[in-house]
């Protein structure tokens, strides 16, 4: 609709959370190729997902959210499972 000149840009309060957002995921995605280049894959990888712990320590400091004992223990399983397929090499 930009294109055509039939839309408008508006800068709302989620502008800068989404430019953030953006900015963010596009430098997570350069340094993992970096990581690529300079690591083996089948280290790398599991390393990288291992993203769901990250994503409840700071939904605990960002949102307040509480970190049940079920939650601790899947983020337990996930590390669990990074060191266990790290350990082959």
């Amino acid at each position: 609709m930009l294109a055509l000149g039939q839309g408008r840009v508006g800068i709302g309060p989620g502008t800068v959370a989404a430019v953030a957002s953006g900015v963010l995921a596009s430098t997570a995605l350069v340094v993992f190729y970096i990581a690529l280049r300079s690591g083996d894959a089948s280290r790398v990888v599991p390393l990288t997902s291992a993203y769901p712990v990250v994503t409840l320590i700071l939904s605990a400091l960002v949102l307040a959210e509480r970190i049940t004992a079920l939650r601790a223990a899947g983020a337990l399983i996930v590390v669990c499972g990074v060191v266990l397929l790290s350990l082959g090499h």
